[in-house]
């Protein structure tokens, strides 16, 4: 599961979003406003990082909404790798 997850923080795309996601939990159209992107780029992106374990998805009405499942231990990650 570790190499997963460390798979899934290999790509532009989905750091950003782990950095939106950092700010609360976020719609799938406000994350693809925030990158810019596409909505089906985005969408492959969050299915990468919902099956690596790394958000949280909820539903709730039409909308999806994603969040960082482990905050505290990302934020260790990220600063780990700033060194």
């Amino acid at each position: 599961m570790l190499i997963l997850k460390l798979k899934a923080l290999a790509d532009d795309t989905r750091l950003q979003i782990i950095n939106i996601l950092f700010l609360g939990q976020k719609k799938v159209s406000e994350i693809t406003k925030a990158l810019g992107k596409t909505q089906p780029t985005t969408s492959i992106a969050l299915k990468q990082l919902l099956y690596a374990g790394i958000i949280n998805q909820e539903k709730k009405g039409k909308n999806v909404y994603y969040e960082l499942k482990d905050k505290e231990n990302i934020k260790k990650v990220f600063e780990l790798l700033k060194k």
